[in-house]
Parts: structure tokens; sequence; C-alpha cells
């Protein structure tokens, strides 16, 4: 077999899940011969304070460009088309990677903007796709206006695409959400392959302590806000609990001060110092509205911490394949989580379930699975060649 050339967007500048899924997915093709990851990062930091790098199995090109932030882009704009026209630039940078690399395919990350400027570049070259559904972005917009969940729902449809290969889902919870909500038909063409974590190989030491730990942004789907419902019992039942909060809550926001009075907060950090974080605490709590997956209670567990997590992410059937069940809940009631987050205190996570998710939920034997897949689609896919229109630069 010929090496696989694999066109795809990344990020290398945020802390978040879908950056350590990048990173395990480079280390994994760093160790592999077998293929060439292209990777593309698009900001408007990329140029001027970060340079391109070059790896073994992996070369990243960071291209500077005016990204679009949140509502403060979107709510200016008219309709899908209109979004096409403002970032037509986007669309036409991939379009001429695409003509120059000739990869097997491109791997799609995310459902977002430049996701959804590869795949609309893809689209239009005739290249094929896979795409990993990693987060909705339908999904974090109930608080934008009707206009702007409109257009960006229609985006995220875009990615129901003909030239898509496979989509590869980290769960049946985002899988059947994509079915019943966004596309609107059944999906055929998917497998599902969990996260994967990045194991702590070294002996933990886990403390006696009262301390419930969050790690979450400040965001409207991750439910950051249930924490003030837990101080607010915490005080009436005299503070038989600690917090320790890590979030990129701006410090300009109205809860910022009671937040930082009322919790241990900590700004958001590389999983390594992440680790230590997870070992101050008894229990960590995850009460997201929707997740399409949820690293950090599995991150826990890996240590031997429990976490409680929300039926609404993704990670809730992992647990019940490990046995626990009780650790996935309705957050409805904080008072409820509130007894049972003192009950929990009494409990660790027992040394057979650390093993289980430390032997089927490492970065290896994830992308181990990723790789196989990618092998397999490369092998059935007629050669690509790029259509032969010039794309202006």
């Amino acid at each position: 077999m010929s090496r696989l050339k694999i066109l795809s967007n990344v990020q290398t500048k945020h802390l978040g899940g879908i950056t350590r899924h990048v990173n395990g997915l480079i280390n994994a093709i760093e160790k592999n011969d077998d293929f060439f990851l292209y990777g593309v990062e698009m900001s408007r930091f990329s140029a001027t304070k970060t340079k391109d790098s070059q790896l073994q199995n992996f070369s990243l090109k960071r291209i500077n460009f005016n990204e679009p932030y949140q509502e403060d882009f979107f709510k200016n704009l008219k309709s899908l088309d209109d979004l096409k026209t403002k970032l037509k630039k986007g669309i036409d940078l991939y379009k001429n990677l695409i003509k120059e690399i000739n990869p097997n395919f491109v791997l799609v990350n995310g459902t977002y903007w430049e996701p959804w400027l590869l795949i609309t570049a893809a689209k239009e070259t005739g290249c094929p796709a896979i795409v990993y559904y990693a987060g909705s972005i339908s999904a974090e917009i109930k608080k934008f206006s009707a206009k702007t969940q409109r257009i960006l729902l229609a985006m995220e449809k875009e990615f129901d695409s003909s030239n898509v290969v496979k989509y590869i889902f980290p769960s049946n919870l985002i899988k059947n959400r994509v079915e019943k909500e966004i596309f609107n038909h059944p999906i055929n063409n998917f497998i599902v392959i969990p996260n994967g974590i990045n194991i702590h190989n070294e002996k933990t030491n886990l403390i006696k302590t009262s301390a419930v730990g969050m790690v979450a942004r400040w965001t409207h789907v991750k439910n950051p806000n249930y924490i003030f419902d837990l101080i607010k019992i915490n005080k009436k039942e005299g503070r038989p609990l600690t917090f320790n909060v890590v979030t990129d809550i701006s410090e300009n926001n109205i809860k910022y001060n009671k937040l930082n009075a009322e919790t241990n907060l900590y700004k958001p950090m590389e999983y390594s110092k992440l680790v230590d974080f997870y070992l101050l605490n008894r229990v960590i709590i995850c009460p997201s509205i929707f997740e399409t997956f949820g690293n950090v209670p599995l991150e826990a567990v890996s240590l031997g911490i429990p976490a409680l997590v929300s039926r609404n992410m993704g990670v809730a059937d992992t647990f019940k394949h490990l046995g626990l069940e009780s650790l996935v809940v309705d957050f409805s009631n904080p008072q409820d989580i509130f007894n049972k987050l003192l009950i929990i205190q009494n409990n660790w996570i027992s040394q057979d379930v650390i093993k289980l998710v430390r032997d089927n939920y490492s970065f290896d034997y994830i992308y181990k699975q990723y790789l196989d897949h990618f092998t397999t689609i490369g092998d059935s896919l007629i050669p690509y060649k790029p259509m032969s229109e010039f794309i202006p630069a």
C-alpha cells in the first residue's frame, strides 16, 4: 500500500478536548509511516505568533485568517450564501491546498466554521472526506438569535454530503442527534469510536478531601452556572464541601468575582497539569446540557476519582459499559446531586475499572482503530484526481 495522504483542519492553540484529540492522532501517525497528515490551522494569530512545523509524518501549515467570532460575526449574516461569500477566501485556500497536496481524502474535525470551510472545499473539488463529528454547533447556540440559529443549522446540515465516505462519531448520542435533528435521515456510512484519553502511567496518590471539582468552558452547553446551585446549598448545609473549578470565564464577566470568592478558581491548563488538578478532588461533576462525548470524567476515572456525568453526555454510555451506571445522573435537582456528592465521598473507583479504562480508552488503543479504518477506507477509494479548474489564490 502506498502512503496515505490526509489533509485536515487542526487546532493547537486551545486546551480543550478536540486539541487533545488532534494531538493524539498526530502522535499515532508519527509512529506509522503508512500515513502522512497535512494539518492546517487558520487563525488571526497563527502567522504572526507561530510558524509552520514539520515532523516525520506530519506537517502543520498555519494560515493567518480573520476568523469569525461567535455571534459578533454571525448576527450580521443574512443567509448561508452570505456566509459563503464572506468566507470565500477560506474555502479557496482549502481548495488550493487540495489541488496542491492531492490527498487520498480530507479529515474534517468538528462542525464549526473552519471544518465547514474544509468540507465545502472538498465537496467543490470532488475530494472524498471523512468527518469526525466532534461537537455539534447547533447544540451550542441556543442563546443566539433565531436568525443566527437558522444559518448555523443550515451550515451544519452541509456536512450531510455525498462526498463523505465515513462519519466517525464519538458516541451514539451524537449519532442519533445528527440523524434526528440535523440530517433528518438515517446514516449508514458511520462508525462509533469513543474518544481516547492521555493515560497517566505513574502511580497516583489519592488524598482524603471533601473537594468537588469541575472542568468546563464557560459556555451555556457546558452548564457551568450549576456550580452556583451547589454553592448555595453548601452554605445552607454548613459548608461540608469545597469547590475547585477550571474554566475560561472572563474577568469581565459579572459572575467572575462571585465564582472567584466561592471556589478555588483555575484557568484552563494542559493535561499534565490537569492530572494534578483532578487529584485535588474527591469527585468531579459534569453537568453538561449536551456533550458529544466528554473527556473530563473518563480522565478522572482513569486516576481513580469518581465523576458524576449528565445523561446528555456521550460518555454516559461508556460509563454504563464500565459498570458505572450509578454515576450517570439527572442534574435537574441540585439538592439530590448535593446529597449524592456527600455519599460518594466514601467511594473510590475500583482497580478493575481503572484497568479497563486504561486498556480500552488509551490514545494508543483508540487511534489504532482510527488508522485501521483509514487504511480500509483508503484501499477502497478510487484515487482522487483534482478538478482542473483554476482556483484564484
